[in-house]
């Protein structure tokens, strides 16, 4: 039997319906990860650095002037490295600019420097996705439901992102790294593994969460994540939002990592080509 590098993350939204894979965790040989999105058709977008706030708990608007991104023809791969280096890559190795100038360390496209795995960001998840309009991602075998290569969150995992469940039209996934002592605070809970946590600067601040652990195999850190239903307003019928993690200065500001597919779900008119 082959040993299983990734997971993919599916998410069923009602019962006995469909289940779609939204997202697949990659882990490299060299230690950290890759999360990858090949589960929807839309292949040009646009990625960016986004400034936040992160003292500031609940949503906030960035103004578009202060978004500094790049227009794409591929989907790209968000890579999470040992030392703190994020970056997006082509999911197609050679896509897109990416990677360090070998003379002096800097980043040749969009990346940044966050805290390193082995002391990973506790002020929010280390990447999350944005999902709507599902129907146009790829449905889950129900052989692959049961696949220890599979995390499935079914509608009573599911948590309410400012929404009531009457409003809901989208899903929020949001995946954090743990140091692997963290395996202290797990359970299993039928063919699955959870951690219950309350986070402090939550917007429902020490509610208890309970998050699905991602095991990847040979990693030094433990994943664990959870899915919210929320309530969406994007141009496009169907897309995804990949965040990745952030860098702040000691004011709490700083930038987060972002990827919108399609591209005409961010205003991404004049920007320039991130395509090599």
């Amino acid at each position: 039997m082959s040993k299983i590098r990734g997971k993919t993350i599916a998410i069923r939204t009602v019962t006995g319906g469909p289940a779609r894979k939204i997202t697949k965790i990659i882990g490299y040989g060299a230690k950290g990860f890759a999360v990858v999105t090949p589960y929807h058709a839309a292949r040009a977008g646009f990625v960016g650095k986004m400034p936040v706030d992160y003292k500031k708990i609940g949503q906030f608007e960035v103004p578009h002037t202060d978004i500094v991104g790049f227009t794409t023809s591929d989907r790209v791969k968000l890579s999470y490295h040992p030392d703190g280096f994020v970056q997006f890559s082509g999911e197609a190795q050679g896509a897109i600019i990416s990677g360090r100038d070998p003379t002096n360390g800097l980043p040749k496209g969009v990346a940044l420097m966050s805290q390193p795995l082995s002391s990973p960001v506790r002020s929010g998840p280390t990447f999350g996705i944005t999902a709507w309009g599902l129907h146009d991602f790829s449905a889950l075998p129900d052989t692959d439901a049961v696949s220890p290569a599979t995390v499935l969150f079914e509608p009573d995992d599911l948590y309410f992102r400012g929404a009531t469940p009457c409003e809901a039209n989208g899903i929020i996934l949001e995946v954090f790294a743990f140091p692997k002592r963290y395996w202290a605070g797990v359970r299993k809970r039928g063919r699955d593994y959870v951690l219950t946590i309350a986070f402090k600067d939550f917007e429902a601040s020490r509610a208890a969460i309970e998050l699905k652990v991602i095991d990847i195999p040979g990693q030094d850190v433990m994943l664990a994540g959870f899915a919210s239903n929320a309530r969406l307003t994007f141009p496009s019928d169907s897309g995804w939002v990949l965040s990745g993690p952030g860098s702040a200065a000691p004011d709490g500001k700083g930038h987060v990592l972002v990827a919108f597919y399609p591209r005409d779900t961010f205003d991404a008119k004049g920007l320039p080509s991130l395509d090599r």
